[in-house]
């Protein structure tokens, strides 16, 4: 299914978030949840992502 050229971006995003869980859970008996929980635990022992620098804009 295709979205019209005329949706939101919100609409666009909704169907996009959608689609990827969907995805996921028809994926979902061929993944172990232990590696997933595993894989989890470790990046919320990481602490949050650190965000780069912006650089900063020139005028033209």
């Amino acid at each position: 299914m295709s979205l019209p050229w005329w949706s939101s971006p919100a609409v666009r995003l909704t169907w996009r978030q959608t689609s990827i869980y969907d995805a996921l859970l028809a994926l979902s008996p061929y993944l172990d949840t232990a590696v997933r929980d595993r894989a989890h635990l470790a990046a919320l022992s990481r602490g949050p992502t650190p965000v780069p620098p912006r650089s900063p804009r020139t005028r033209p």
